[in-house]
């Protein structure tokens, strides 16, 4: 996915930020609160983090709710899931960042029980218990030991073969995002208005979609949704977007269908990041929709 300029809105990932020591990720108090973190910006710009970026250490491994362009010289509380159950104790004082996405199967999950929260009560809180069981159902046929079941051990099944995968699907000069199927069907929508932003996630997402891929192949079953980008462009256009104010800069924007969940952030009148996410594994699980 290519657009035609660059975004207007400047801001830096988080790994640029934590590769000049700009920023701070800590548990909200030393006891610590499941669902939420406490992000300190020391940077003159804002900070993107990503709904779906993982972060790892403190008391356990956390994801984003919810896409957050943290002010600039700041201290903001932002909503999160846990994805490691089986630890409550510090590894470490302060966050460090996954190399890669969460996969898309918990992803989907996690959002659309936010977008319930957003929707209801104005909240970006996910049903916690909905997504250990996510993390653990899309863990159970890779077969990975993980003494506390936590995702990111699951991303050991593509460890030896990763760079294989990253270069089969190399991030092409000028991209900001990417379109991906599996099974002949639109699987996620991944947008990030800076190139040079979006370069720093595409092999996170990459990796995302090749285990979710690697997942489906496992356990086949029907996979619905889009065929066309086309068709999914049309009916997006007759969607009603819920609009609601983000935790920090701009407003979180959201909805959900039968077959997609989707959210993204906008900021002065520009869309800073996008994702769509195929919903097919939760309906056939029996979810809502």
């Amino acid at each position: 996915m290519f657009s035609l300029s660059d975004g207007k809105v400047e801001y830096i990932t988080l790994d640029e930020a934590l590769k000049m020591k700009s920023v701070k990720i800590t548990e909200i108090s030393t006891s610590g609160a499941v669902n939420h973190i406490k992000v300190e910006n020391l940077s003159d710009l804002p900070i993107l983090i990503l709904e779906g970026e993982e972060l790892i250490g403190a008391k356990q491994n956390r994801t984003l709710n919810t896409t957050v362009l943290i002010k600039e010289k700041s201290e903001t509380i932002i909503p999160v899931s846990c994805v490691e159950q089986g630890r409550w104790s510090y590894k470490s004082r302060e966050f460090i960042k996954h190399d890669f996405i969460i996969p898309v199967y918990v992803r989907a999950t996690k959002v659309k029980s936010v977008t319930k929260s957003v929707k209801r009560e104005k909240t970006f809180i996910s049903n916690q218990f909905e997504v250990w069981d996510s993390v653990l159902n899309f863990m159970s046929p890779f077969k990975v030991e993980s003494q506390t079941n936590a995702i990111d051990d699951t991303y050991k099944v593509i460890e030896d073969k990763k760079y294989e995968y990253f270069n089969t699907f190399k991030y092409q000069e000028g991209q900001n995002g990417i379109i991906v199927f599996i099974n002949e069907r639109i699987a996620g929508v991944e947008y990030i208005s800076l190139k040079r932003a979006y370069k720093n996630y595409h092999d996170g997402f990459i990796a995302s979609y090749i285990l979710q891929a690697i997942f489906e192949k496992e356990n086949p079953r029907k996979f619905s949704g889009y065929k066309t980008i086309d068709k999914l462009i049309s009916e997006f256009n007759e969607y009603k977007w819920n609009v609601t104010k983000s935790v920090s800069l701009g407003d979180d924007i959201r909805f959900d269908n039968n077959e997609y969940v989707a959210t993204g952030l906008i900021y002065q009148n520009e869309l800073i990041q996008l994702s769509v996410l195929n919903l097919t594994r939760e309906r056939y699980m029996g979810m809502d929709s």
